[in-house]
């Protein structure tokens, strides 16, 4: 027996116990032994039976002898030669067991050229090679082609190469049930093509490796899979460049073809149409665009439709030409990531992407439209909207010189419908508006954008309920104007360098527009803001730079960035609390009954003008002041040009200082605090300053004429003006004032029942600490101020040029208990009352009562020319004779008068009473000095001290009189006071009353008969008891209130 027999017998029995075990005709898997050599290729009969002319060394010999239902088994090798299997059925062509063959060359199931078919063949197990190994596919080669066969079967076949690697409608008749599994396409053109009318075609479970199309689905092709979308799923594809290659090819619906991706997108690439792409695409979801320039129209009418650029708007373009770039005319589109451009210059027609709007077509239902991550460039008009429905996202666009002429980056129309979405776009550059949103277009938000450079506006809005917020504004003309709108919130968004911010028309309504960022922690500029805009509080910096509000006040619980804004929005009875900080502000109060009040001390680097009634200033420091429309600068400013209205309240400033109050360029007097009365309205009735410091306050240098500084000006016909418990110091100027009570060249009358106490006043040079102007000062000879109804009393002045002036000469001004510091002399001028003095400062006095002051004394002057000088205490000073004559060397100089000794030498620790006379006889005493009075007694009642005198002449203190009898006198028996000439030179008090008999005079009386004279001094006696009894004569006497020290 031959080996070959030997060999066929074996193959027939594998052959056999397989067709038992799996039937005639088994696919892959099947178990019949298919052995060839190296380069053979070996032909089985039906039976598994080896014939017996092979093994041949080529395919296709091996097919020339192989039967219906033959098997031919193709060993390892490769085969270069092409294979035409035609006239036979249902013959199988396999790699033999083990076998890896290679054919180079093509395998044709039917003849072409005779096209007679090979029905049921099987291809298996093979790899089909490109001969050519073309990369470019110039040639039209096909791997596998088939005529008219059907019921055809590709199984585990690897191609590689061709310009179509299966060919399925290769000529003749249209073959059908065709299947293709778990094959392998790698770099060639088109994997599996001409499927035209392809009956029952089966695709899966294949890979297609780097090919320019995978599958290209001919008209009248049926698929078992139930569509494109399960095709592509029911394959892998692998190393598919979208940009130039695709999954699936669709030629059905005329296009050349519907391209799918991988992910079943269609995928538009450079020279085809995105719209066409678009009708194609049913229900698919998602046109992919690759890179390229596409210049056409889109009109988008599939309603759900994703049209996205793969590579971004930097290399996809579109270009409308004089057209839209993209028209929506459907629900629940996107446009994503294009460059999109026009010619159209007609706004109302057209757009870089327009919603619902054509030239010639219009549709007011279309909603859900997402713009997003677009370049819309160089247009009259970037998005166009008429879509009626709304809820549009426009989100991440980049608008360049959009707007143009009088378009709009964004038109929404009054047909574009509600809930519209714009945000985290950037719009730069253009003539006209940035954003518009037309009337009936509401609930609009507008966010985190940036817009920039458009020459009427950024952002107009006409609807309501809108919302503007963490947008940036910068060199626009208007950033945003509101043409009415209702419910308009605008916040957290940044302006910079617009002309105007936020323009609003509506008077009827108010724009929410607070927690801005306007560039400056001080908030909007002058003219940034018109119309009722609510700016209130605002932003220290950007939100998006973690800025916080700047809350300068607050008013009830509502908060304010500027304390002029608080104070705008409080009412009567309300309290506006300034928040600890500086605050770079003019301030003026014009509602009645408000209450200004610093919490820990804020500072307004500004002024305060008060023009109401019953209003009250506290606990806040004001620095630097500013010139008023007058152009006097001043810190606070009580007043109202316009016309004060009286409540018959008081306005009230306390806890508060004024400092470094300077000429800031003008040469008008500068004032710490001006109350000024106005003809044009009522009179300013009760002012008071409690615990004010005014300090540093600077007249101007250069003025001419020359100007001055005042730390209060009382001006005019006010009333009723208490200065209590402050502090004014530092003030300088060509003249210069602490407090002046004064006229005012324009205004009626002068100030009146004005009092000033406790108050220190210093270091006002060249000038006054007090001063009532009068008699022709600043060259108005006939003005004057008032100074009978003024009390300056328990103050303090030192270091001061003068202390107190009053210019009116006919009238007195009373100054009495004012402190004018350790060893210092009162500068005093004019005609003032000013005795008793202080004898220790205000903050020593032992009590605020009038009426128990007992730290008090008398000045008085010792001129004697050569003469003996009488000083008589008419009171009993504190102190010994050394104290009290401090300068002067007693013994030897200084004696008493006894009408039985006659005088007695006075040593240096005598004391005096009441009453005594002390006649100094130094040649040429100049000695100004001021006596304390003790006061200071334990006995229970005050009773008046009285001088014993005798018969004869007693030099004697009386108290002041003007005659002998005004002298109170008790005398034994039926004698007489006679009034005598004074013998010595007499002390001078220039701060009491005139009298003949000066309280500190020593006085010669020739009595007839003895008694005693009453002094008028009485132990623990009151300064008002003082004056009243023992300074103030029946010529002199002048109203005056009893203990409770309220004169």
């Amino acid at each position: 027996m031959t080996r070959e027999r030997l060999r066929a017998i074996a193959l027939a029995a594998i052959m056999l116990v397989s067709m038992v075990a799996v039937g005639v005709g088994g696919l892959a898997g099947s178990a019949v032994a298919q052995e060839a050599g190296q380069g053979e290729v070996v032909v089985l009969d039906q039976d598994g039976n080896q014939i017996e002319n092979g093994p041949y060394d080529t395919v296709q010999t091996a097919v020339n002898n192989a039967k219906d239902g033959y098997t031919v088994a193709v060993g390892s090798g490769t085969y270069e030669e092409t294979v035409v299997i035609t006239g036979v059925n249902d013959v199988t062509i396999t790699a033999a067991d083990g076998a890896e063959p290679v054919i180079e060359g093509v395998v044709r199931i039917g003849d072409p050229s005779d096209p007679v078919g090979a029905d049921g063949t099987i291809l298996r197990g093979l790899t089909i090679v490109d001969p050519d190994d073309s990369e470019n596919f110039d040639d039209n080669n096909r791997g596998v082609g088939l005529t008219s066969s059907d019921d055809v079967v590709i199984n585990d076949v690897t191609f590689e190469g061709f310009k179509t690697q299966v060919s399925l409608d290769f000529a003749g008749k249209t073959p059908t049930n065709v299947t293709l599994t778990e094959n392998t396409f790698r770099d060639g053109f088109a994997a599996i093509g001409s499927t035209e009318n392809v009956g029952e075609l089966t695709i899966e479970n294949n890979t297609f490796d780097n090919v320019v199309e995978g599958v290209g689905l001919g008209s009248g092709v049926e698929l078992t899979a139930d569509n494109i979308s399960s095709l592509i799923n029911a394959n892998s594809f692998q190393n598919i460049d979208i940009e130039t290659q695709y999954a699936v090819g669709d030629y059905t619906g005329g296009l050349s073809p519907a391209k799918y991706t991988a992910q079943g997108n269609l995928i538009v690439q450079s020279g085809d149409s995105i719209e066409s792409a678009i009708k194609h695409s049913g229900d698919v979801g998602v046109v992919q665009v690759a890179p390229g320039h596409y210049d056409e129209s889109v009109t988008v009418e599939v309603e759900g439709i994703s049209v996205v650029s793969i590579k971004g708007p930097q290399q996809t373009i579109v270009d409308g030409g004089n057209q839209n770039g993209f028209t929506v005319f459907s629900d629940n589109v996107t446009i994503d990531g294009f460059t999109v451009t026009t010619d159209s210059e007609d706004r109302t027609q057209n757009g870089a992407i327009s919603i619902g709007k054509t030239s010639d077509r219009q549709k007011t239902s279309v909603g859900n439209t997402t713009i997003i991550n677009n370049f819309l460039n160089d247009s009259v008009v970037g998005v166009l909207d008429y879509g009626g429905e709304g809820e549009h996202q426009i989100v991440g666009n980049n608008f360049t010189n959009t707007g143009q002429g009088t378009g709009f980056a964004i038109h929404g129309t009054a047909a574009a419908g509600d809930n519209v979405s714009i945000s985290d776009n950037n719009f730069n550059t253009g003539d006209n508006y940035g954003i518009y949103i037309g009337t009936n277009s509401n609930n609009w938000t507008v966010h985190n954008n940036t817009v920039s450079g458009f020459g009427y506006a950024g952002l107009g809005l006409s609807g309501t309920t809108e919302t503007v917020s963490q947008n940036t504004f910068s060199d626009n003309g208007k950033a945003i104007e509101v043409f009415g709108g209702e419910s308009v919130q605008i916040n957290q968004n940044t302006f910079v360098d617009n002309n105007e911010a936020i323009v609003y028309d509506n008077a009827g309504q108010t724009v929410d527009a607070t927690l801005n960022y306007w560039d400056s922690v001080s908030g909007p500029e002058a003219g940034d803001v018109s119309g009722n805009v609510d700016v209130n509080p605002w932003l220290d910096a950007p939100i998006t730079e973690g800025g916080d509000r700047v809350v300068a006040a607050t008013v009830v619980e509502e908060q304010f960035s500027t304390i002029q804004s608080a104070v705008d929005a409080a009412e009567d009875g309300d309290t506006i609390n300034v928040h600890s900080g500086q605050y770079s502000e003019n301030v003026a109060i014009e509602t009645a009954n408000v209450t200004l009040t610093g919490e820990s001390n804020p500072d307004i680097n500004g002024r305060i003008d008060i023009r109401s009634d019953e209003v009250t200033v506290q606990d806040l420091t004001v620095q630097n002041g500013a010139p008023s429309g007058s152009s006097e600068v001043e810190g606070i400013f009580v007043g109202n040009s316009s016309g004060f209205d009286d409540k018959d309240g008081k306005v009230t400033i306390q806890n508060v200082t004024v400092e470094d109050i300077h000429p800031q360029g003008t040469s008008k007097t500068v004032e710490g605090i001006h109350v000024k009365h106005y003809d044009s309205g009522e009179n300013i009735d009760g002012l008071e300053m409690i615990n004010v410091t005014i300090q540093n306050v600077t007249g101007p240098s250069d003025a001419f004429p020359k100007k001055g500084a005042n730390g209060v000006k009382l001006q005019a016909g006010i009333r009723d003006i208490t200065i209590e418990g402050s502090t004014i110091d530092d003030v300088e100027g060509n003249y210069a004032f602490g407090v002046t009570s004064t006229w005012s060249s324009r205004e009626s009358g002068s100030p009146t029942d004005v009092s000033v106490s406790e108050t220190r006043i210093s270091n006002i040079t060249p000038g006054i600490g007090f001063h009532v102007a009068a008699n022709g000062e600043d060259d108005n000879a006939d003005q004057f101020a008032d100074p009978t109804d003024i009390t300056v009393e328990q103050n303090e002045f030192v270091d001061n040029t003068f202390d107190i002036y009053n210019g009116n000469t006919s009238g007195t001004l009373q100054a009495p208990l004012n402190y004018y510091g350790e060893d210092a002399d009162p500068l005093v001028g004019g005609n003032v009352i000013y005795d008793p003095l202080l004898t220790t400062s205000i903050e020593q006095v032992n009590t605020e009562e009038r009426g128990e002051i007992r730290n008090y004394g008398s000045y008085i002057e010792l001129n004697s020319s050569g003469d003996a000088v009488a000083v008589g205490f008419s009171a009993a000073p504190d102190g010994n004779a050394s104290e009290i004559f401090s300068d002067l060397d007693i013994e030897g100089n200084a004696f008493t008068y006894d009408n039985d000794d006659g005088y007695v030498e006075v040593e240096p620790d005598d004391t005096f009473s009441a009453g005594d006379v002390v006649v100094v006889t130094n040649n040429g005493v100049d000695e100004d000095m001021i006596v304390p009075i003790d006061t200071s007694v334990e006995s229970e009642a005050a009773q008046p001290t009285s001088v014993e005198v005798e018969n004869g002449w007693n030099l004697v203190a009386t108290g002041a009189a003007n005659d002998v009898s005004g002298i109170t006198a008790a005398l034994g028996g039926t004698g007489s006071i006679a009034d005598s000439a004074v013998l010595q030179t007499q002390a001078k008090q220039p701060g009491a009353p005139p009298a003949r008999f000066g309280a500190y005079g020593g006085t010669w009386i020739f009595v007839d008969g003895s008694g005693e004279i009453s002094t008028g001094y009485a132990e623990d006696q009151s300064p008002t008891e003082y004056y009243t009894e023992l300074l103030l004569t029946d010529q002199t006497r002048i109203d005056s209130d009893d203990e409770d020290g309220d004169s």
